[in-house]
Parts: C-alpha cells; sequence; structure tokens
C-alpha cells in the first residue's frame, strides 16, 4: 500500500504534515465521512479533500475560504494530474499550503 505525505488540518489546530495511506477509506477516516475535493490552485496541482456532508452535520468551522466556510477536519494534498491520483505534497507546495491557510484559519 502506497503512503503519501499531505498536510491536515485538524479544527482549532495548527496544520501539521502526515504520513497515510493512499485509499478512500483512510481519506474518509481523516474528514469523517464521504469527501469532496476543492482544488486550491487553477492547474489542479494541490487539492483540499474535506467532508461533503460537514455542512449538514453541523461540524465545525476550520478555514474562512473563498466566500465560504471549510468545516470539520480536512487534509491537503498533491494531484497527478495524468493519472488522476493524489499524491505527496512537496516540501515547497507543503509550505507554499501553510503560508496560503495561515490568515485563513479559523481559531
Amino acid at each position: 500500500m502506497d503512503k503519501i505525505k499531505g498536510l491536515l488540518i485538524k479544527v482549532g489546530e495548527k496544520p501539521e504534515t502526515v504520513e497515510i495511506d493512499n485509499t478512500l477509506q483512510e481519506l474518509q477516516g481523516i474528514v469523517g465521512g464521504y469527501i469532496e475535493t476543492l482544488f486550491l490552485k487553477q492547474d489542479r496541482s494541490i487539492v483540499m479533500i474535506l467532508n461533503e456532508e460537514g455542512k449538514l452535520e453541523g461540524l465545525e468551522p476550520n478555514i474562512d475560504f473563498r466566500n465560504d466556510v471549510v468545516v470539520g477536519n480536512v487534509i491537503v494534498l498533491g494531484t497527478d494530474i495524468e493519472n488522476g491520483e493524489f499524491r505527496s505534497l512537496t516540501e515547497e507546495e507543503d509550505l507554499e499550503v501553510r503560508v496560503f491557510l495561515e490568515s485563513l484559519l479559523i481559531r
């Protein structure tokens, strides 16, 4: 089973780099339900994975994002567009996401 590195952002906590199994079950466990993807870059190279039904389930606010609020725990991963798979964030991407989200986190 492949492992990949991503940026885990739990509600009310600082982002942390984690290594996870690259499986649907692992992603669903992190967000607590069905997954939804939200691309953070126009080239679709970085994706935020969140709980698709988080607002309906009343999950706590986490990120103030593009005139909306992302609720619940999320994980940010890289994407391999050609193969349609998730991949590890590079160190540069990890830093880029941390800087981008720093002012958007709800604490």
